[in-house]
């Protein structure tokens, strides 16, 4: 073994380093509560922001951080609705409790703090920022395979401890004399070797068991091989194990203990009934500080009686020696009383779940306490909001149990409950183990539901200001029991219905508007109009999308069946056409899909552009219009007709191909012919070349494969979306070699009009590289002489974003992507836009539509616009999230440069943008 001084990063918990999964710890100073996404990673775990990374090491220590420490040891928390499981969020629970068992730290559900930690699915896996970020939500990413117990409790550490990752004192630890063979490539510098002045271990000793300390095997490339092996241990000749993740280890304990300054005596009490007494009971100890704190399940009382009682009362009111009780989790909770001398306190009752108690002695003192305490389940609650568990959760709840809680509400409001976890022994009729709640003050009131087994149920809202929630369990099988949060409801629809046209349906947390059969909402989700969509039988008849001419409403879905006479076709016309998309790809968000028998696509369409006439092939046709749940347009109308099929007669007399239309029937032909002067007959085409629209596509040479013509002079001219520019890229090319390519040539021009600027004459055999237009037009020329004919070429184009416009006094506008309005954008864009204008002028920008991925300081997917004509310009704005534009969306430049950036990176995206410039003098002041 090559022996090797390692000093790894410390903790103030003793909280080693992390484990074998791809994690990061984000320091306190990052603005997002999102651990996940961070500038930088060092040290293999440890993500940090931007500014971090171009400093220096700092010393990693808990002291050296206190501004990181949850005020008196509270650390507030809300766990993702809908993220987890009913037991995945017990074991969150159970971590958490483990915690405060363990140490004087408490976790509570959050109220209205500030500063939080969140518990979420982040796509790091198992991540968390070190310490109190202090700038509110914080999270703790619990995402796949990382909802285990010890590693939730591993997950906790670095939020709650607000320590780093340290492994070692001097000497204390040998790496593999294999090291550069059993480490994953770019590993090597997790075992970094740190100075005595970047850690600090609060004069504790190495903690080998630490819960934050890497197992043997780690970055590893294989399981069996070893990377870190402990010295063994001098007295027993043992090798240490590391790298559990079963409990906070002794060393874990302590040392949060010290960076908390836990009191030297006291603990937290969370069995359902104990007792506790003052140190040296029945005789007290002197000078001494200790704390208890009595933890049950929310939805549980605490009785609190002191047995023996005997405290030195002075001169003073219980200042030399007394015992503190505070309704709550900490020292600022309400206080319920002071105590001292010889007169036990009164029974004590919480108002909640939880008891602070602390005791102090001087230098005269008595004989000290005995108190016993035990949980009661069940009350009355007169709190607006708050949580109910059933006894022990997340532990299993205890045989022959009964509990009941009344909610008592001001009048004109109603109990709302939302469940977050249930699992309670399951039977068709929820005979043994239940909980039942009724609408009203007791158990006569009328039931809303009896509930068990596993399900989670839907939420309820009571009919009155009261509601009544009871359990019970029966002397069998036990469950972990269930979690709800219960808050105050109004009944938004006694006002004026809600503002409803028909019906308002009031919801817990809202209220909804619904519209009588035949009837359906309108898009301002509050009128209702006839229901779209139905079976139409009729020979004529007319579409139109739900609400037109208005806007149609959001995510609408109608589907028509159009039925004809046999032996006929049906054909759809349509007169107006405006939906959300420009018609390229998917149509993904709005569209019309026409389907013919058989379930056969015929027609998708989406965009301002009015459809060619659709015609089925039989006497069915279904016509389907689905709208999404963001934007929205005019809509559509159009006709439908059925009439008889002139082509199903000797193909209409078309030589290729037979299209019905209403009324009558046309030909047409097969690409590379084209229809003759009687309207019927094809001939094959002479001429080469196009005008294509797509996205992409794929351009030839005449006779490719085969050799091309003599003779050939060809134009392709390609039209792509405005801020767009064409790659093209050459698959193959066998052309005629010269000097200049003055005799065979294929030619790329940026644009398509006369003087379209030349990006590269091309011949011989020779594959350039890839051709990029600098806007949304690209033209391709193919000329040959009347000599040498070769192979020909082969090139495939694409659109992409970013582009060089020119400002005009007109508004002209681009998007952010070539298929905005039919796809999403991608991940890892990088997109550019130069805009220019004359000398004297300015230029003027402002979105008109803008959705892109949101978060505070826009780190994620963002567009970045400046004064200038590069990325070093200064700054305008930078901006992203969703919504209308607004003032922060409109940009003025100071001359006649702008540019523009757009950044995606890996994860969520969005519909992106549109965004309309102009220019104007400097001397004029006018809105966009």
């Amino acid at each position: 073994m090559l022996s090797t001084s390692l000093i790894l990063r410390s903790l103030a918990v003793s909280l080693m380093l992390f484990l074998a999964f791809e994690r990061a710890i984000v320091l306190a100073d990052e603005d997002d509560y999102d651990p996940c996404k961070a500038d930088g990673i060092i040290q293999g775990d440890i993500a940090i922001s931007a500014k971090e990374v171009s400093h220096n090491r700092r010393k990693r220590a808990a002291t050296a951080y206190s501004k990181r420490l949850w005020r008196d040891g509270v650390i507030p928390f809300v766990i993702s609705e809908g993220s987890y499981t009913g037991d995945q969020k017990a074991t969150i629970i159970q971590a958490m409790r483990h915690w405060e068992n363990s140490t004087c730290l408490s976790f509570v559900e959050r109220s209205t703090e500030k500063d939080y930690i969140f518990f979420h699915k982040g796509r790091c896996g198992c991540c968390s920022y070190v310490g109190r970020k202090g700038n509110g939500r914080q999270g703790i990413s619990v995402g796949k395979n990382c909802d285990k117990f010890g590693i939730v409790v591993h997950e906790l550490a670095t939020p709650s401890a607000s320590g780093t990752n340290i492994q070692g004192l001097t000497g204390k630890i040998t790496l593999s004399n294999s090291l550069h063979v059993y480490f994953f490539a770019g590993e090597e510098h997790n075992f970094l070797q740190l100075s005595s002045t970047e850690i600090n271990s609060l004069n504790e000793p190495y903690d080998y068991g630490s819960i934050m300390h890497y197992g043997k095997s780690t970055f590893a490339k294989e399981v069996s091989q070893v990377t870190i092996l402990p010295k063994k241990d001098p007295k027993t000749e043992l090798t240490p194990e590391i790298g559990q993740r079963d409990q906070l280890s002794t060393g874990d304990i302590r040392q949060t203990s010290k960076m908390y300054r836990c009191p030297e005596c006291g603990r937290t009490l969370q069995e359902h009934s104990g007792t506790f007494t003052s140190p040296g009971f029945p005789k007290s100890q002197k000078y001494k500080l200790c704390e208890w704190r009595i933890s049950m399940t929310p939805g549980e009382r605490i009785s609190l009686n002191f047995t023996a009682f005997g405290l030195r009362r002075g001169s003073g009111k219980c200042r030399d020696e007394y015992v503190e009780v505070r309704d709550g989790h900490s020292k600022t909770s309400p206080l319920i009383g002071r105590y001292c001398g010889k007169r036990a306190p009164p029974a004590i009752w919480s108002s909640g779940s939880r008891l602070w108690i602390k005791y102090v002695s001087g230098e005269v003192v008595a004989k000290g306490f005995r108190a016993s305490y035990k949980a009661v389940c069940g009350g009355n609650i007169d709190n607006p909001q708050g949580t109910i568990q059933s006894p022990k959760y997340p532990e299993w709840y205890p045989s022959n149990k009964k509990c009941t809680w009344t909610i008592s509400l001001p009048e004109n409001f109603r109990v709302g409950v939302r469940f977050v976890a249930f699992d309670i022994e399951s039977h068709s009729k929820c005979l043994y183990d239940y909980l039942q709640i009724y609408d009203g003050p007791n158990d006569s009131s009328s039931v809303i539901g009896r509930y068990c087994g596993k399900s989670l149920p839907t939420e309820l809202k009571s009919n009155s200001s009261q509601m009544t929630i009871q359990f019970s369990s029966d002397g069998t099988i036990n469950k972990p029991g269930f979690y709800l949060n219960f808050f105050s409801e109004t009944d938004e629809c006694r006002n004026n219905n809600g503002g409803c046209a028909q019906i308002c349906e009031d919801t817990v947390g809202g209220h909804r508007c619904s519209c009588h059969p035949g009837y359906e909402l309108r898009s301002n989700n509050k009128d209702c109009e006839a229901a779209c969509g139905g079976t139409l039988t009729a020979p004529e008849g007319n579409i139109t999308s739900p609400s037109y001419p208005d806007n149609y409403p959001k995510n609408k879905r109608c589907l028509w069946k159009i039925t004809g006479p046999r032996g006929q076709r049906i054909s759809l016309k349509f007169d107006n056409f405006q939906l959300e998309g420009n018609g390229y790809g998917v149509c993904r968000y709005d569209y019309v899909e026409v389907k013919d028998k058989d379930d056969r696509v015929i027609g998708k369409f989406c965009g301002g552009k009015i459809p060619q006439t659709v015609t089925s092939t039989s006497n069915h046709m279904w016509v389907e219009f689905r709208s999404d749940h963001t934007q929205s347009r005019g809509g559509f109308s159009a006709v439908y007709h059925a009439d008889e099929d002139e082509c199903q007669n000797k193909n209409g007399g078309c030589q290729d191909k037979c299209v019905n239309t209403i009324g009558s029937y046309t030909c047409s032909c097969r690409e590379g012919f084209v229809l003759q002067k009687d309207k019927h007959s094809c001939k094959e085409v002479n001429d080469c070349g196009a005008t294509l629209t797509t996205l992409s596509g794929e351009i030839t040479s005449p006779n490719y494969p085969g050799s091309y013509q003599p003779n050939r002079d060809c134009t392709w001219k390609i039209i792509v979306p405005p801020g767009s520019h064409l790659q093209l890229n050459f698959q193959q090319i066998d052309i005629e070699d010269a000097k200049k390519c003055t005799f065979d040539y294929v030619e790329v021009l940026s644009g398509t009009g006369q003087q379209a600027e030349s990006l590269g004459r091309y011949c011989g055999k020779q594959v350039p590289g890839i051709v990029a237009s600098r806007a949304h037009k690209m033209a391709i020329k193919f000329r040959s002489d009347k000599m040498v004919n070769s192979k020909g070429f082969r090139a495939q184009y694409t659109a992409v974003c970013g582009a060089q416009l020119h400002s005009s006094n007109n508004k002209r506008q681009f998007s952010s992507h070539p298929n905005y309005g039919d796809d999403n954008y991608k991940a890892n864009l990088h997109c550019q836009w130069r805009l220019t204008a004359r000398s004297g002028y300015i230029i003027r920008l402002r979105f008109k539509e803008f959705d892109v991925e949101s978060e505070k300081l826009c780190g994620y997917d963002y567009v970045i616009v400046r004064d200038g004509n590069n990325s070093t310009a200064p700054l305008l704005g930078r901006v992203c999230g969703q919504g209308s534009p607004g003032s922060a969306r409109e940009f003025v430049s100071t001359g006649n440069r702008m540019w523009i950036q757009f950044r995606t990176d890996l994860t969520t995206n969005k519909k992106g943008f549109i965004a309309e410039y102009s220019r104007s003098r400097k001397t004029e002041k006018r809105s966009l």
